[in-house]
């Protein structure tokens, strides 16, 4: 991604169309997790692909971001598997629910969005099983392998607990 300044940088982020599908980071044990409710304070690379960031040695947690107002950055990138996503700083999230995938050796947390404006109807069901199925259908679809380094969307992320 090339611009001049970083205000040229975020109007062309900004730019790009809201992206309403979910989206996944992988934290580990060390990292923590993130508050029930919190605010994304630093723009944050996920992808939507949870195969990516699910192979990752020692993860314990897999985010999994209903995203709003998220932008998909891929086609900045060269990210060539097309799955780069933005989550905004300003961004708030509340915990849905939490569920350990059969098998697995991580708890996916579910974290939807919060907007305060009409937006377009996301991408994912508005229940919280429906919003499970869709990430387990994810992390268990048949896939190719990416080339992409897992790493940009592992490890913690800048948040807050939102005030009042």
């Amino acid at each position: 991604m090339t611009a001049s300044t970083p205000h040229d940088l975020a109007r062309t982020i900004l730019a790009q169309p809201p992206y309403g599908r979910p989206t996944y980071r992988a934290l580990t044990a060390e990292d923590g997790p993130p508050a029930p409710g919190f605010m994304i304070t630093a723009a944050t690379p996920t992808t939507s692909d949870p195969q990516l960031v699910a192979a990752v040695p020692g993860i314990r947690w897999l985010v999994a971001f209903m995203n709003y107002t998220a932008r998909d950055i891929s086609g900045l990138t060269g990210d060539l598997t097309g799955s780069e996503v933005a989550v905004l700083p300003g961004a708030v999230f509340g915990a849905v629910g939490s569920f350990r995938p059969e098998g697995a050796p991580f708890d996916v947390l579910v974290a939807a969005e919060m907007v305060r404006e009409p937006m377009p109807d996301p991408v994912w069901p508005a229940d919280n099983a429906g919003m499970e199925r869709m990430v387990l259908e994810a992390l268990f679809a048949p896939s190719l392998p990416s080339t992409e380094d897992p790493a940009k969307y592992t490890g913690p992320f800048a948040w807050e607990t939102p005030q009042g």
